[in-house]
């Protein structure tokens, strides 16, 4: 048993998230597991980084495509907005949905600390600190 001022064990174990070629390695709760690369997986990654921190959908469209900022679009800049919101949005709920079935804890654990919208951040309970590596 913990006592008020001790994490849970959970935080202090090794979270990894890292891209290995054409594959991640993500270790969570004792557990290790490989998925294909994919743009959800690069977003996740980004945010996992940076709890708290809101990041927009445009710039993690940008790091899915594997480049920097762009030029603006030439279609109206709110309409551009929507798109990337939900491009992003899908692309992580799909990266999601594959660790709930390769990873259920740690699929359960993004499903309720994942925020999707025209800002995204990763946002886990307080009083756990998990730390992701790479």
């Amino acid at each position: 048993m913990f006592g008020l001022n001790e994490p849970m064990s959970r935080s202090r174990e090794l979270n990894v998230c890292r891209w290995e070629g054409d594959c991640w390695t993500i270790a969570f709760a004792g557990r290790t597991v490989h998925l294909k690369d994919s743009k959800g997986l690069r977003q996740l990654a980004v945010l996992l980084r940076q709890p708290g921190r809101a990041v927009s959908a445009t710039a993690l469209r940008a790091v899915a495509a594997g480049t920097g900022p762009r030029r603006a679009e030439s279609v109206d800049p709110a309409r551009a907005h929507e798109r990337a919101r939900l491009a992003v949005t899908n692309a992580i709920r799909g990266a999601i949905a594959r660790l709930l079935v390769a990873h259920p804890p740690l699929g359960c654990h993004l499903e309720a600390t994942i925020r999707c919208g025209a800002l995204c951040r990763y946002v886990p309970d307080p009083r756990h600190s998990i730390v992701w590596r790479d």
